[in-house]
């Protein structure tokens, strides 16, 4: 069974609320985000890996650390 197209959008928004979120977290720690890593984040599709990069940048000492590239 195939998702609706109500869940689809609350996914897409999901996605680009994670991706807002992330980003302002890197910013606030990191200072401005390279684009390259910034266009990186934005093509992410799988939610947990969003999930998974956040609580790296929660601890990580510099954007090398996350791994984004």
């Amino acid at each position: 069974m195939g998702r609706t197209a109500a869940q689809a959008l609350i996914e897409e928004g999901t996605l680009r609320t994670r991706k807002e979120t992330l980003l302002e977290l890197m910013q606030g720690r990191f200072g401005p985000v390279p684009p390259k890593i910034e266009s990186n984040i934005q093509t992410i599709r799988d939610i947990d890996r969003l999930k998974a990069i956040f609580q790296r940048a929660i601890y990580a000492r510099s954007l090398d650390e996350l791994d984004i590239e």
